[in-house]
Formats: C-alpha cells, structure tokens, sequence
C-alpha cells in the first residue's frame, strides 16, 4: 500500500517555515495545515484508503501534490 503526504500546491507558509501539508489533528478530529513532521497527535502521512475517504467528502486532489513516502 502506498502512503503519501499531501502538500497544498497553492497556499504557502509563513516566510521560512513550510506549513503547507495536510495534517489531521486526532485530538480535535480536525484537519490543518502545518508542516510536514508527523507527531503523535497529528498525522501527516495517508494512504490510499485514506485519501480516497477524503475525496469522497471534500478534498480536492487537483489542489495538492502527493509526495509519496516509503
């Protein structure tokens, strides 16, 4: 199964800071953008499944790069 980071082709960050992936906040069940680090509260890596959940109810793929992780 691929896993991938999604990284929003358009909005950008602060100035020096890459806050620009798609995280999900499993605390607060919310979506985010902040940085490409995953913590245990947040989580930035997805699979397929997962993705696929979220183009079904609001996301965009067009909007975002998918880099994937290995």
């Amino acid at each position: 199964m691929k896993r991938y980071k999604l990284k929003h082709k358009y909005l950008k960050g602060f100035e020096f800071s890459n806050y620009n992936y798609l995280n999900y906040d499993k605390l607060q069940e919310q979506f985010y953008l902040e940085s490409e680090e995953e913590t245990e509260d947040y989580q930035t890596i997805f699979s397929d499944e997962e993705i696929e959940k979220l183009v079904e109810k609001w996301l965009n793929l067009l909007d975002w790069i998918m880099e994937e992780v290995e």
